[in-house]
């Protein structure tokens, strides 16, 4: 896998914990200028660390093998971020932080990491602030020149929509959610906060 890491298109091999739906949005992510990633109740899987992934899949009921597979396929993934020709913005709901364990408090060190990289921005949105709409769903608005696509994600699959009359109303949510997020820098000392708190 460390080989072919930099490799273009190898979401396109047939790989190993790769559904057609997870091909299309890793080919979308892979073209896309800006992605932004709402989640309002979990760390978005682009910042996910493993351990915090793989403890989520195997709750989810996912077998010990598949996990690995994916996990493989979500660490290719990530290093999408690693380049600098895509500007990368997640805004977390505050319940996204809240957590009692190593593999959380991990998680959120990896946050903090990933903050401190210049093309990712991490924002808190406080749960006392939160547009109703925001509690929703997760979804992610690439933007893919010419277009927007937005990624809805849903317990196992998701869907795209890059029809205007459909991706509006989750621009106007990112707009809205952005209006009441905390700071880079609030937002970087809440999760220190909330790290210091799990490790007493």
């Amino acid at each position: 896998m460390a080989r072919t890491l930099h490799d273009p298109g190898w979401w396109e091999l047939n790989q190993p914990g790769m559904t057609q739906e997870s091909a299309t949005l890793v080919d979308y992510e892979d073209r896309a200028a800006r992605i932004t990633d709402w989640s309002p109740l979990l760390v978005p899987g682009l910042l996910q660390t493993l351990d915090y992934a793989r403890s989520f899949m195997l709750d989810d009921g996912i077998s010990p093998d598949e996990v690995e597979s994916r996990l493989t396929a979500r660490l290719r993934r990530k290093h999408r971020l690693t380049r600098g020709d895509v500007e990368y913005v997640a805004l977390l709901g505050e319940s996204a932080l809240i957590g009692n364990d190593v593999i959380h408090s991990d998680q959120l060190s990896a946050l903090a990491d990933a903050a401190n990289q210049p093309n990712i921005t991490i924002r808190i949105v406080p749960t006392h602030n939160m547009p109703r709409l925001g509690r929703v769903e997760a979804f992610m608005v690439l933007d893919v020149p010419p277009a927007t696509v937005v990624h809805v994600e849903m317990a196992r699959s998701g869907a795209f929509l890059d029809d205007d009359a459909y991706v509006a109303p989750y621009l106007r949510r990112l707009t809205r959610l952005s209006e009441v997020a905390l700071s880079e820098t609030l937002s970087m000392r809440r999760i220190l906060d909330n790290r210091d708190r799990m490790e007493v």
